[in-house]
């Protein structure tokens, strides 16, 4: 007769075993999901890398991998805070300049003409001023409630901000998705500095 001990400690082996073989399968899949998303992030998809290195550490929180994407995620959010306080001083401006134009007079200016009314502070030249070296702005009169549409970009980076007059606050994007989209739908009209108004195409 066979020994229950022995039986026993024959399936605690084989079930240790069989754990041990899901998480050696979970660390390769962990550590494809890991080398997938560094080769996003080298390539400058930071948004596909981010979301792949969020969901290794919601899919395998236990796993190697893990830990480096939990540390590489950490280092991405600390970069963008960086890179969100250097457009934040420039982007506030325009928005505060827009909403200070609707405030007084009830609506944003339909072109760079009106807003460099001599009844009005804040003009064209004004908003080249506090857009720095390093950077670059474009502006469109879009009117109505979007009011207007202000694209910026650092020299070197490989996201820039939007913002606009309907949500009165400033949005990553790549440099790849403004860089289509000014040349897809906009034409220069004039040239300030580092600030470009902007015409859509007919």
């Amino acid at each position: 007769m066979r020994n229950p001990g022995s039986a026993l400690a024959l399936l605690l082996v084989a079930g240790l075993a069989l754990l041990n073989g899901c998480s050696d399968f979970d660390e390769m899949k962990s550590q494809r999901l890991l080398l997938n998303a560094q080769h996003l992030l080298k390539a400058g998809d930071e948004t596909q890398g981010a979301e792949l290195l969020a969901r290794l550490l919601a899919t395998y929180p236990q796993t190697r991998a893990a830990e480096q994407a939990r540390q590489e995620l950490g280092q991405l959010q600390q970069q963008r805070e960086r890179e969100r306080q250097g457009y934040a001083p420039i982007l506030d401006s325009y928005l505060n300049v827009f909403s200070g134009y609707r405030s007084v007079f009830g609506r944003y200016p339909l072109s760079a003409q009106e807003l460099d009314r001599e009844d009005f502070f804040f003009d064209t030249p004004y908003l080249a001023e506090i857009t720095p070296e390093g950077f670059r702005a474009y502006l469109y009169f879009a009117g109505g409630e979007q009011g207007f549409r202000v694209w910026c970009l650092q020299e070197g980076a490989s996201r820039g901000y939007v913002a606009d007059g309907r949500g009165n606050r400033m949005q990553p994007v790549t440099r790849a998705q403004i860089e289509a989209e000014l040349a897809a739908d906009f034409l220069p009209v004039q040239q300030l500095g580092n600030l470009t108004i902007l015409s859509r195409k007919p």
